[in-house]
């Protein structure tokens, strides 16, 4: 099922620009997620009995039951992470005092990241499915080599569009080299078009 368009908020904060995005609500993939979690708990719950049972001696049986819960539980706190994301979430991007700044939260609780302001550039909007540029990306100059941070989800073309126009307005060193271009001949025409009229 497709997720529905979601509207951000844009505000100057006293931290920056602040882009607000809510996570879409997917009804299906939430039922699915809470459906799927009732189960892996009973799995949890058996496989940690069985671990129990075998008392203090180690087994090859033992081994694979403790990777097999790791992975199972590792697989669990995804998947409620997942669904708490697709119950309350939203994502969180603020650019200021030379660092932007990028959070995924549900309900308070989540992730950050941080990236100084001076090591990004080319803040635009990409593609998402059928080439709509639903996402918000910027390039990254990390240590080990430059990485594509990409956020937003269930916006629309215009939103995106927005969200780089204001950030562009306020931070102009993060718009892309070949939107710069663009505007410096587009003022270029409109000028030499000005000075043929006077």
């Amino acid at each position: 099922m497709a997720s529905t368009h979601t509207t951000p908020t844009i505000e100057d904060a006293a931290d920056g620009l602040r882009v607000t995005m809510p996570v879409p609500r997917m009804g299906c993939v939430s039922v699915f997620l809470g459906a799927w979690l009732v189960a892996w708990a009973v799995g949890e719950l058996t496989a940690l009995s069985a671990l129990g049972g075998m008392g203090t001696s180690f087994a090859p049986g033992s081994a694979f039951l403790l990777i097999w819960l790791a992975g199972w539980t590792v697989g669990g706190v995804a998947a409620a992470g997942a669904l708490m994301m697709s119950l309350g979430g939203r994502e969180i991007v603020t650019i200021g005092n030379g660092i932007i700044r990028r959070r995924a939260e549900a309900f308070g609780k989540g992730l950050s990241w941080r990236y100084p302001i001076e090591r990004c550039s080319n803040f635009r909007p990409t593609g998402g499915t059928a080439d709509e540029k639903t996402f918000i990306s910027f390039d990254y100059a990390a240590a080990k080599g430059e990485q594509t941070v990409r956020f937003g989800s269930g916006l629309t073309e215009a939103s995106t569009a927005d969200i780089a126009e204001r950030v562009w307005t306020a931070f102009p060193a993060l718009m892309p080299d070949h939107e710069r271009r663009i505007r410096e001949h587009e003022a270029a025409d409109a000028l030499a078009a000005e000075q043929s009229q006077a």
